[in-house]
């Protein structure tokens, strides 16, 4: 529980919100590539996976790149009404 103003009580009392939660959908997908590209690097002291631990990332990775390539250009046609 967050202690604010000398009071603890949950975030929802204290109507704190995470970052991820008032994040767009193109900052989601980014933030999701970016994760798992760490994981597969062993960024920040974690062990670099292998073998089929490895393969199933670098195909999440994969596809959480794709979706943050293909977002911008779906919300502009989007946006304009292009099909």
């Amino acid at each position: 529980m967050p202690l604010l103003d000398g009071e603890f009580a949950s975030r929802e009392a204290h109507a704190i919100i995470c970052a991820s939660q008032s994040e767009g959908e193109l900052d989601c997908a980014y933030r999701r590539r970016d994760k798992l590209r760490g994981r597969l690097d062993g960024a920040n002291g974690i062990r670099t996976p292998t073998g089929a631990k490895r393969d199933r990332l670098a195909v999440q990775w994969r596809e959480a790149a794709r979706k943050a390539r293909a977002l911008p250009s779906e919300a502009l046609r989007r946006r304009f009404g292009m099909s």
